[in-house]
């Protein structure tokens, strides 16, 4: 792995430890100066085990002036959208969910008092990013409380692309630049990401994981940091419970073989021990759980609740993920003409979309406002490992269509 991806990796992989051991020194009521020995044991293993490693397959990738200036641009107009898009307080949500539960985990004293507001405020959730919040803004002065909850979701807003870049680069410069400036411009996208939603983190780990498991065979701890990533998708939102059985099903030969599954395990551990510790400490039910009973299974056999589903998902794809629509179909029409079967990290990720599509027939709440307001969200969250996994396709020819850049 090159040494941007490995930097990517070190910094959210450092925040998402960060945000586990701060939970469970809350939990078990441990002192500040142990809380900062982990925090600064953490930034030292991720250091040393992610970003500090030999360049033995990091290979070296010449630009010339115009892949710079291009690349700059690009980043012009992303800062550009993000200053236009974004709010002082973030969407409704994180002003209502999750800056707000980080208020209450700012106190180490009365941060269960959390879980007594049930009306609307979803104690449920899981707390990667309340967690990492809580943390942050603790070392903060009072009057810059609003600035982490903002620069947090710049960073991962920023990260995603740059992960995909990263990676595409080294094999192909001009879709790397492609897919980067699409990101760049992509007005949904931008909105989501400084939203200050939880979404774009869960899309950022999902999509680490992917990246993790291109490395595994060559190196066993890829196998952990994969583990790690997806993990924390489970320690960040409730649907992350969902894309990481899909994903460990999917790799189950990889995480639990004789030679790997001590990694896979050192790789779930932390955010698995923090979110059981959480689910001890939160008294409060998923709701959509709760609301299912035995007859719950006949809604699957509802024709109208299927295409309500179906409608949304086609009108969400048109208007909001217009390129990766076109890329998939080319991936489809480059499979025929190569005679090959779909990758299996698309047949995963058609699981993972077809698994959210089904949910919303266990809903509690009304169909169409669920669709309304949340299956962009959903697919959101899938899109950055649709994009790179596809645009991989077309980059298996390092040399091929790179345009002097």
């Amino acid at each position: 792995m090159d040494k941007t991806s490995r930097l990517i990796l070190s910094i959210s992989v450092f925040l998402g430890i960060v945000s586990c051991i701060y939970f469970i020194c809350l939990f078990f009521k441990l002192p500040q100066l142990l809380l900062f020995a982990f925090t600064i044991l953490a930034f030292f293993t991720t250091y040393l085990y992610i970003y500090k490693e030999n360049n033995t397959f990091n290979p070296i990738t010449q630009f010339t002036l115009l892949h710079y200036f291009l690349f700059i641009i690009c980043i012009f107009i992303l800062a550009q959208n993000c200053y236009n898009l974004s709010l002082k307080h973030g969407q409704w949500d994180a002003w209502a969910i999750w800056n707000y539960h980080a208020k209450f985990l700012q106190d180490s004293v009365n941060w269960k008092k959390l879980f007594q507001s049930t009306e609307c405020d979803h104690p449920d959730y899981p707390l990667f990013l309340p967690a990492t919040i809580a943390f942050f803004s603790n070392l903060l002065p009072k009057n810059l409380l609003l600035l982490f909850p903002f620069i947090l979701s710049l960073l991962f807003t920023f990260l995603i692309p740059y992960l995909i870049y990263s990676q595409l680069v080294i094999k192909n410069k001009f879709i790397a630049l492609l897919i980067f400036y699409l990101f760049c411009q992509d007005v949904f996208y931008i909105t989501r990401g400084v939203s200050q939603y939880a979404d774009t983190p869960l899309a950022f780990f999902f999509l680490a994981a992917f990246v993790c498991m291109e490395y595994a065979d060559k190196n066993k701890k890829y196998i952990a940091l994969a583990a790690l990533s997806i993990g924390i998708c489970i320690w960040t939102k409730n649907e992350g419970s969902i894309l990481a059985f899909i994903f460990i099903l999917f790799y189950a030969n990889k995480f639990f073989n004789q030679r790997t599954i001590f990694y896979s395990i050192g790789g779930f551990l932390i955010p698995i021990i923090a979110l059981l510790l959480f689910k001890t400490a939160c008294t409060s039910s998923n709701d959509m759980i709760a609301a299912q009973n035995i007859h719950s299974f006949k809604r699957l056999f509802v024709k109208e609740g299927s295409l309500m589903i179906y409608d949304s998902f086609v009108k969400n794809m048109n208007e909001h993920f217009y390129y990766l629509k076109v890329g998939f179909f080319i991936y489809l029409i480059l499979c025929i003409f190569q005679k090959r079967m779909p990758d299996k990290k698309i047949f995963l990720l058609i699981s993972c979309t077809l698994a959210y599509s089904i949910l919303y027939l266990f809903s509690p709440y009304g169909l169409d406002w669920h669709l309304e307001t949340s299956q962009n969200r959903l697919m959101h969250q899938l899109m950055p490992a649709w994009v790179y996994v596809i645009s991989l396709k077309f980059c298996r020819n390092k040399d091929n269509v790179n345009f002097y850049i």
